[in-house]
């Protein structure tokens, strides 16, 4: 099944889900989560050399000439298109302001030439532009992001599209037929791709039509194997590269004429297997989120409904009983709130203390590491092993310091859980068969029961890992690589500011002599001690923010959770003083209702179960 049948089957339970839990008090939560679940697309990102015919390969996707493509480098900024039955357009600048405007009906391509191309003077200053369009990729629900040349990068743009590589669910690097594979994009996948992103690549060689009459002839066939050849003697830690060979042109110009083509038809038979590797990457890596949402809702909504279906049988004294464990669970609650500042005060505190150590370390090990490297740098392949010595360690220090933090917020939240759900364990030794703590403890068995979904009310994004613990997933996720930028640095980025110096690039073309190149090297010694010594005085002065942001999200997203489970209760204290003036029958047709309810709940947990277990086996 594909993402956008997955997306389809659990935008309707949400429906089913919104209609049946309306009077509970869910209409907020439902809607949120039906939102976020609209807006989830896949994601496609292209990279390539200038003049590698990104803008044409583009539009050929989209099936319109949307992007200005000449055969001089055009593109200067990052531009993203969103699937949308409204046309629009909205452009980023890096001081914050964001314009809106409408696109035309035609030739929008010339339209953006002003925009988006080096024509522009001010294409410098912006960090984004994101179309809105309908056409093909709509009904794909993917969302394109191109990119300028990967030899053209600014150091913002490197940046930037940097994040979206590491988001994306799958990216084109666009190659030219002859030759494919230059110098730049090797460096581009060896320097800037690493761990698990490599395998979601997708090798195209473009403007086959220049060196082959028909599609997949004997040319497209040894390009093919040559190509990949190339990849698995450069980059072994590939697992069989899928490589591509079409072009652009023609197929965009069969497409848009609406004319029969052999380039059309070998186009979309790449389409088909692109969306087919797009489908599947997308559907692990993003919909999980959104089926433990749903189940969120669900466990909450059968932990309402079991504490009102209890309120309405048993003696007096018995239901004064449970109702006094529910007000006891929402004091307790509200008391783990109060003091839910300082502890993430505390928490914060010791978290920064670790990334300043972390990051002290292991950049003064780098720092040792580029010194050492610099003083033995001879000629410009000595120079550009440096840089890529430098891009790749950053990379791999932000990779262990983004696993750090998950450790930290596993930790977090397993504590979090203990804290918050410890009114739960209270009261069982003892209790009577219809205490509250026994009934919620039955609702969770027979056909409520299932082991992959927690027993708490804290379900929105979580999953269980190998202890049942619930672990927090997306909703704390933080951006590692912008921290080491931004909080570091500057917009400029950590890796600009330790490679675009005056030795790695610039002047080595001028100087040949030994003399020179003795300059150069004292020059990338003074350079990386010199900025590695601002980077980690940087550290020891972010920490704390970074830290701070980095558990924002979570101290939010358990106070809501605790809010919402406060609210339920109060709806269903209320309900039960309504209750007491109820008629028998009336009584009778309410319990009904409620023991309907869990039933469907009940099936949509296990549905909900099935399709997460589906989603990632």
């Amino acid at each position: 099944m594909t993402f956008v049948h997955e997306k389809i089957k659990l935008a309707r339970l949400l429906e089913q889900m919104g209609a049946a839990l309306a009077p509970y008090g869910f209409e907020s939560r439902i809607t949120a989560a039906q939102e976020r679940l609209g807006r989830a697309t896949m994601n496609l990102l292209i990279v390539g050399e200038f003049s590698r015919g990104k803008s044409t390969f583009i539009n050929a996707l989209v099936g319109a000439p949307v992007l200005p493509s000449k055969v001089n480098p055009t593109t200067a900024t990052i531009n993203t298109i969103v699937p949308g039955a409204e046309r629009s357009m909205q452009i980023w600048y890096h001081d914050g302001r964001v314009e809106t405007a409408d696109l035309p009906q035609t030739q929008v391509n010339k339209f953006l030439e002003q925009i988006v191309t080096v024509a522009n003077s001010d294409a410098p200053k912006i960090k984004q532009v994101q179309l809105t369009l309908p056409g093909p990729m709509e009904k794909w629900s993917c969302t394109i992001v191109d990119t300028p040349g990967v030899n053209e990068l600014d150091d913002a743009r490197e940046e930037v599209t940097y994040h979206y590589l590491q988001r994306a669910d799958a990216c084109i690097v666009l190659l030219d037929a002859q030759p494919p594979l230059s110098e730049s994009e090797r460096r581009f996948i060896g320097d800037k791709v690493l761990g698990s992103d490599v395998n979601r690549l997708i090798y195209v060689i473009n403007r086959m039509d220049e060196v082959e009459k028909f599609p997949d002839g004997p040319v497209a066939e040894r390009l093919t194997g040559y190509t990949q050849g190339l990849l698995a003697e450069k980059f072994p830690m590939l697992e069989s590269p899928a490589v591509f060979t079409v072009s652009a042109k023609e197929a965009l110009r069969a497409r848009y004429k609406r004319e029969e083509s052999p380039w059309l038809e070998a186009f979309e038979r790449f389409e088909e297997q692109l969306h087919s590797l797009l489908s599947e990457q997308a559907r692990k890596g993003r919909l999980p989120d959104h089926v433990d949402r749903a189940a969120g809702i669900v466990e909450e909504a059968l932990l309402t409904a079991s504490d009102r279906l209890a309120l309405t049988q048993g003696s007096a004294d018995e239901l004064a009983v449970r109702v006094s464990k529910l007000e006891e669970e929402e004091r307790y609650i509200r008391l783990q709130l109060q003091g839910l500042d300082d502890w993430f005060t505390h928490q914060a505190a010791a978290l920064a203390r670790r990334i300043r150590e972390r990051m002290e370390n292991g950049f003064s090990q780098l720092r040792a590491a580029w010194i050492t490297q610099a003083e033995a740098c001879a000629d410009e392949a000595d120079f550009a092993a440096l840089k890529s010595a430098i891009l790749t360690g950053i990379r791999r220090e932000a990779a262990g310091l983004m696993e750090e933090l998950g450790d930290s917020r596993r930790a977090l939240a397993a504590e979090l859980h203990k804290r918050f759900d410890a009114i739960r364990l209270s009261g069982q030794e003892g209790e009577s068969a219809g205490s509250l703590p026994a009934l919620r403890r039955a609702t969770r068995s027979g056909p409520f029961q299932s082991d992959a979904m927690s027993e708490t009310f804290f379900m929105q994004v979580q999953q269980a890992d190998s202890d049942g613990l619930p672990v927090l997933g997306a909703v704390a996720a933080g951006g590692v690589l912008g921290y080491m930028g931004a909080a570091l640095l500057g917009p400029i980025g950590l890796a600009a500011a330790l490679v675009g110096s005056y030795v790695l690039g610039r002047k080595l073309g001028e100087e040949r002599d030994r003399a020179a190149w003795e300059k150069a090297r004292q020059e990338a010694i003074r350079t990386i001690r010199k900025q590695m010594d601002e980077v980690l005085q940087a550290a020891r002065t972010n920490a704390s923010r970074m830290a701070e942001e980095e558990l924002q999200p979570m101290e939010q997203y358990y106070r809501d959770a605790a809010q919402m489970r406060i609210e339920a209760i109060s709806r269903t204290l209320a309900e039960q003083r309504e209750g007491m003036a109820r008629a028998g029958e009336d009584l009778a047709r309410h319990r009904m209702e409620l023991e309907s309810l869990m039933a469907r709940l009940g099936e949509w947990r296990l549905e909900l179960h099935n399709m997460k277990g589906a989603l990632l086996a």
